[in-house]
């Protein structure tokens, strides 16, 4: 991307029962920590019979976390602290 500030928006279906949290680190920088990690709540299914997909900023409680990047490439780390999740 270009240099600037930037919000991660993801795509993701849940069809579990409960929420799935995740921690997120950018270019190995935390980004979400495990004290406030990213909460996805259930969106009924796992796409594979429907269109159950949702978006969601990457944040802790549905607040989007604004990256300052430099321009090029980046690495963003996604570490599963609790249930499934189908990300695109």
């Amino acid at each position: 991307p270009r240099a600037g500030r930037h919000a991660l928006l993801l795509r993701y279906a849940l069809g579990a029962a409960g929420d799935s949290t995740r921690t997120a680190a950018l270019d190995e920088r935390p980004l979400v920590s495990a004290k406030t990690p990213a909460v996805f709540t259930p969106t009924g299914g796992w796409s594979s019979e429907g269109d159950d997909w949702r978006e969601a900023w990457l944040g802790a409680g549905g607040e989007a976390v604004i990256a300052e990047l430099a321009a090029g490439e980046h690495t963003l780390s996604l570490r599963n602290e609790r249930g499934p999740l189908n990300l695109d």
